[in-house]
Order: C-alpha cells, then structure tokens, then sequence
C-alpha cells in the first residue's frame, strides 16, 4: 500500500513494526505489520484566570477525540484490520512518533515537531497492511538552550526526566513528597511550564477546535465540594481529568488554595471529616501545618 492513500488531514508518519521492536523489545499484537503515528495539535496559548488544568485538557478529553478521529482515518483510507491507540500500555507511542519522523526529543522529556513545537498529542493506528515506503526520525531540534529547566520549580528536569518530581505527575497520583506540591500554583491538573518556556513553542495557535476550552474546565474547591464523590467520574466523564477521582482532585484543589493563602483551619477540619485515607490525612496535616507557618 502507498503511504499516499492515508487520507489524513492531519500530518503523520508511518513505520514498520519491526523497525519500532527493534527500539522497544517485548510482546505486542503478533498482526500489526505497521504502525502509522499522528500528530494532534492543542493550544499553545494560556487562557486567563485562576482554577484550570493543563492546556491539553481544557476541552474534550483527547483520548476520546483522538480515538475518534483516527477510527475516521483508517475507514478513510480504506484499510481493512487496524486498531487506534491512545495511550496503551504496551506501546511506547512518543517512541512510534520520534521513529516515524514526526518530532525529536527534548530535554523536557517531550517530542519537538518543527511546526506545531511540544503542543500535540500523539495517535496511533496500528495496521495488518503493509506499506511500500515507511518513514524515519528527523534531525534533532532541541538545542538544549535550558530554558524548561529553569522554568521547573521541582527541578524534575535536572540531569535527565525525573517523573516523581514532575508537577503533573504529582497532581495526578499521590506522593510523601508534599512540599514539592508548594510549586502547584497554576493548574490543578498538569502542566505546562517546561513547554511555556520551550522557544519552539512561540508559534500560531494550531490547537483543534475538539480540545478547545469548555465550560467545565474551571474548577473551584467550593464547585467540586458542590459535587458528591460518587458522581464525579460521571460528571467529567468527558474530561481527561475524571480518572483520578474525587479525592485526589480535592487534594489538589486544598493545596492550591493552601498555596495562595486562603485556606482556613476551619475549611481543613471540614475536608478532614470529608474523608479517611492515610494519604489524604497525611498531606492535608501537612498544608495544616503551612497555614500555621511550619512548613
């Protein structure tokens, strides 16, 4: 099959799966021939106000969208056996995108594309066909300038990738580690920071309409405390958020306002009798402890 009968309006790469075993060995689907990876832009421009996540989250959760239109594709362009990928476990898919040539790594641990800077989500359409010509990595881009190190509070980009220092990484699992949660100031979901400061971001917005902001992306503490823990998975069931649950999104929400100097020992008592987790109990101790100065 020709590369040229992908009917994509979105810009891709395609390579073979033993060129991508080769990088990554282990078990994967013993039908996929090759592997045909996209690039999905989001917004590179920060919306105003306090209470929102990451910028790749201000809309539709991606997952869904992504899915969505890469299925429209592999119909598109005629192909028989395929099946979309968005962040599945066995498929290193930022490794698919660097081999099929869509963008080269930075020291932000993220894939640099020429055009649309660190901004893009990745897809990946994994296909039985097998294509007359495949794809290869482009010249590096990154010239290590420093400028998403410095703009990392935690430091989590000082001598290579630290995902456990990593702000987003912190706001969606839990960790000991509470003051490294004093640098959650902005977002209550993600990150943007090392990709703000990236000067290959400094381009348009190319962002899709799909993942454009709605109403539900800003978040208050008082807003989630209004929704019962048991309907917040279906509330935000369309947002990239609501797999983290209630209570680690309230965590978030605690810390931030803690980290702005507005929470209250009162409002602290009240979340504590919200819920019983040594997590929970233990990091909300903690921001106790910063509004009363001892941390």
């Amino acid at each position: 099959m020709q590369p040229k009968n992908i009917k994509s309006a979105y810009d891709f790469g395609i390579i073979a799966w033993e060129t991508y075993a080769a990088a990554h060995p282990g078990p994967g689907p013993k039908w996929v021939k090759s592997l045909l990876a996209f690039v999905f832009p989001y917004t590179n421009q920060t919306l105003k106000g306090d209470y929102l996540p990451a910028k790749l989250f201000y809309g539709r959760d991606y997952h869904l969208v992504v899915t969505e239109k890469l299925n429209q594709i592999a119909k598109n362009s005629g192909l028989v056996n395929w099946q979309a990928a968005v962040d599945v476990d066995f498929l290193d898919e930022k490794l698919c995108a660097y081999l099929a040539g869509l963008g080269t790594y930075g020291d932000n641990n993220l894939l640099i594309n020429k055009k649309y800077g660190t901004f893009w989500a990745i897809g990946i359409i994994m296909t039985d066909e097998v294509f007359d010509e495949y794809d290869s990595p482009s010249a590096a881009l990154c010239d290590h300038c420093g400028k998403c190190q410095a703009a990392c509070p935690t430091k989590a980009l000082d001598g290579g990738f630290q995902k456990l220092k990593c702000l987003s990484y912190l706001s969606q699992y839990t960790s000991v580690n509470y003051p490294l949660y004093d640098q959650l100031q902005v977002t209550y979901y993600g990150c943007d920071l090392c990709q703000d400061a990236c000067p290959f971001n400094d381009h348009p917005d190319y962002g899709m309409s799909e993942l454009a902001n709605d109403f539900k992306s800003v978040l208050t503490l008082d807003d989630l405390k209004r929704l019962e823990p048991n309907r917040y998975r279906k509330h935000f069931i369309e947002k990239s958020f609501h797999w983290i649950g209630y209570w680690r999104m309230l965590r978030n929400l605690a810390v931030i306002e803690t980290n702005h100097g507005k929470m209250t020992e009162a409002e602290l008592e009240n979340l504590q009798k919200m819920h019983h987790e040594a997590w929970f109990d233990g990091h909300l101790e903690y921001l106790r402890g910063k509004i009363h100065g001892k941390h």
